[in-house]
This record gives structure tokens, C-alpha cells and sequence, in this order.
């Protein structure tokens, strides 16, 4: 019982002492005065979007819904490619 206490108590303390460690940033430093520039066109994003694409695809078949299938029967999933390739 001793130890249960014990651990709750250690538990409070250390997340009193998080809670106080957490600063606030003051509204004119420059973390939230300078200006945030972007770069939509980054060949790492256009990698994701590909990723993205076919994850859809998969997502879209529903290949959980023909894995009893295989074999009994013919399945044919419709994909909308308008949804799966929307900017």
C-alpha cells in the first residue's frame, strides 16, 4: 500500500513540476513575429502526395471485403478516380 502511495505522489510531484517548467512565449518575440515561408512545389511533398494517391486506391477496393472471396467468385472494385486525385 505504502508503494502505491508512494507512486502517486511521485507521480503529482513530477507533473506539478512539468506544468511550472512550461513557458509561455512572449507575443513580440520574433517565434511569432517573423514572417513563415512555405514551399508547396518541394519534391519530398509531391513523393507524399503519390503516397497518398495510392493508399486511396487501395483504400477504395476494399481488399478486406474480397479476401473471402478469393477463389468463389469474381470481385471488381469501382474506384472514383475524381476522389483519389483531388488536389
Amino acid at each position: 500500500m505504502k508503494s502505491i502511495l508512494k507512486s502517486i505522489a511521485l507521480s503529482l510531484a513530477a507533473g506539478f513540476i512539468c506544468g511550472a517548467a512550461q513557458a509561455e512565449v512572449p507575443a513580440t518575440s520574433a517565434y511569432r513575429t517573423d514572417t513563415t515561408y512555405t514551399n508547396n512545389q518541394d519534391a519530398s511533398a509531391e513523393a507524399l502526395k503519390i503516397i497518398g494517391i495510392v493508399s486511396c486506391y487501395i483504400r477504395s477496393m476494399a481488399p478486406e471485403k474480397a479476401y473471402p472471396l478469393v477463389g468463389s467468385e469474381a470481385y471488381m472494385a469501382l474506384v472514383d478516380v475524381n476522389i483519389c486525385e483531388d488536389d
